[in-house]
């Protein structure tokens, strides 16, 4: 299980409360990270629910971000049957995550924190 630099598993992002800006960008960029390896290979849901052995209801609610906390072998049949490393996947979305949380401290505290 991969561990950021805030010593939290990943699985503890996904399942964070929606007020947390950090944990809600860290959904939105699995999600898009996900869609994005999905138009590259031209895999419907379908196809990728199939491919990664998991229910299309299942898969819909990952890649729509309704999922809250979908699981860590949820996430890595999703990634397999994308033929992404999950590793890379979560690495992406905590820099992203990182970098919208330190924009909105330096919009709210009027200063540039970068």
């Amino acid at each position: 299980m991969t561990i950021n630099s805030k010593g939290l598993f990943f699985t503890d992002l996904l399942a964070a409360e929606p007020a947390d800006a950090f944990a809600v960008n860290f959904r939105r960029t699995v999600s898009r990270e996900l869609l994005k390896r999905c138009g590259e290979l031209e895999l419907t849901p379908g196809k990728l629910a199939k491919k990664a052995n998991i229910p299309l209801s299942t898969l819909n609610n990952v890649l729509n971000g309704i999922s809250i906390n979908p699981g860590v072998l949820t996430l890595l049949s999703v990634c397999e049957g994308l033929e992404l490393r999950l590793d890379d996947v979560v690495h992406t979305a905590f820099e992203e995550a990182q970098q919208a949380a330190n924009q909105t401290k330096a919009q709210t505290t009027g200063g540039d924190l970068q």
